[in-house]
């Protein structure tokens, strides 16, 4: 069996960066993301209850709390969980700490530490700034001078 393993200096992790975000600071990627939120809270599928809102809460706070004593970096945002009514098994994380939680993944979990984990995901999402670096690189590509031929091709796409 140890012969089907690839040995350990050819294993390659793909390069995920640094976690900073580039120049969208913390404090512009909230703003970002509390924008978006006016959209999510006025759209009907938002679902703006107490106790569920409460139960993420609780999630999130211990997850946070847990991840603080052993936490390295310099970024804590506010984590603001909310719920989706959305049958789909999922959650998704948005700029500044914002996390969505499908009503169906609520459902589906069996135990905290299920959800728990689903949520853990996404928080590490949010620390590791991945939407930043997103929303940085889709300005870098749109600032990217193209020939007339490339402009022309995707202008048609």
């Amino acid at each position: 069996m140890s012969g089907l393993r690839a040995p350990l200096a050819s294993v390659q992790l793909p390069d995920l960066g640094d976690g900073s975000g580039g120049t969208l600071t913390p404090q512009a990627e909230r703003r970002i993301g509390e924008k978006m939120m006016r959209d999510v809270r006025a759209d009907p599928e938002y679902l703006d209850d107490w106790l569920i809102r409460d139960y993420l809460d609780s999630i999130s706070s211990k997850l946070s709390n847990a991840a603080a004593t052993q936490y390295l970096g310099g970024y804590r945002p506010d984590f603001d969980l909310f719920a989706v009514r959305d049958p789909q098994v999922n959650a998704f994380s948005m700029p500044g700490g914002f996390i969505g939680v499908n009503t169906g993944l609520i459902a589906a979990t069996q135990t905290e530490s299920e959800l728990a984990s689903v949520i853990g995901h996404e928080m590490g999402h949010v620390l590791q700034r991945h939407i930043a670096r997103m929303i940085l690189q889709q300005n870098e590509r749109a600032a990217t001078p193209r020939s007339p031929q490339c402009s022309s091709v995707y202008s048609r796409v």
